[in-house]
């Protein structure tokens, strides 16, 4: 059956509760600035451009995480079942380990436009899924000339600190497909590198020495661009933007973002099983 299915007659007035409910269907968001209107969807995508502590303010990321009290482990949604006459339904889905350990945490949602409990069911499981695994937002700033995505874009951080490991810098020089970084670093497997506006990856062919890598191709960078690489053990966080706010006076942007896991589709379509990557030596 298709992903998204919807079954609605529109009342009202006010545009953007009705805005909120059709986005809610797809999985989507929307937002309006300078008589444009745009439509996005939390979906899997690559990162549009990569952070390190080499690229923020005093090299700082500041983490929050979401109230306990907001991570909830069973999600009730109400829709519309078309093969009753039409009447009100409502199901659950839960996380069974995680109320074991945690107790219940429940909350309720309707599936706007469903009529098929197969429908309202894959809205819970998304709901739940994001509930539990996308619940930590991080803030930086950065200069004007130094952001590189817009809102909603998906990132990759680098955070020696969080990692416990260097795995981001500065590219000092580029020769070819070689390339010397700013500090040593230990086992990598791969260097993404923001060039012409966009992420490239190259795998390490060769570790020279502990600053000297070469490639499985050139790399079309200036010296000093910043790096984000990942480890044989150890790899960069993915994060989506959901709020840039500009100084004009200082010209700085503060970013928000929340953690984002891309693995929601193959759990919600698919079945699988989540699987937290390795993003910290600390503590572990």
């Amino acid at each position: 059956e298709p992903r998204f299915v919807c079954n609605m007659v529109l009342f009202g007035n006010d545009a953007s509760p009705v805005l909120d409910n059709i986005c809610s269907i797809f999985r989507g968001t929307y937002s309006s600035a300078n008589n444009h209107f745009t439509v996005q969807f939390d979906q899997k995508s690559d990162p549009v451009a990569v952070y390190n502590n080499s690229s923020v303010e005093n090299g700082e990321f500041n983490y929050s995480y979401v109230p306990a009290t907001e991570l909830f482990n069973q999600i009730k949604v109400e829709y519309i079942d078309k093969f009753d006459g039409y009447r009100t339904k409502i199901d659950e889905v839960s996380d069974e380990s995680n109320i074991a350990k945690y107790g219940l945490r429940s909350t309720s949602i309707t599936a706007f436009g469903a009529t098929k409990r197969s429908y309202a069911l894959r809205c819970a499981k998304w709901n739940l899924v994001t509930a539990l695994t996308e619940n930590e937002t991080v803030t930086f700033v950065l200069g004007a000339a130094g952001i590189r995505h817009e809102q909603h874009d998906i990132i990759k951080i680098a955070d020696n600190d969080y990692a416990g490991a260097q795995i981001g810098g500065r590219i000092e020089s580029v020769d070819g497909n070689t390339i010397t970084v700013d500090r040593e670093l230990k086992n990598v497997k791969e260097f993404m590198i923001n060039i012409d506006g966009s992420v490239k990856t190259f795998p390490v062919i060769k570790a020279v020495d502990a600053k000297t890598y070469q490639l499985d191709s050139a790399v079309n960078a200036v010296d000093y661009v910043q790096f984000v690489a990942t480890l044989n053990n150890l790899e960069p966080r993915l994060f989506r933007c959901i709020h840039i706010e500009e100084d004009s006076e200082i010209n700085k942007y503060t970013v928000t973002a929340i953690k984002h896991n891309p693995q929601k589709e193959a759990i919600v379509d698919k079945g699988a099983e989540y699987i937290e990557g390795n993003h910290s030596i600390l503590n572990t």
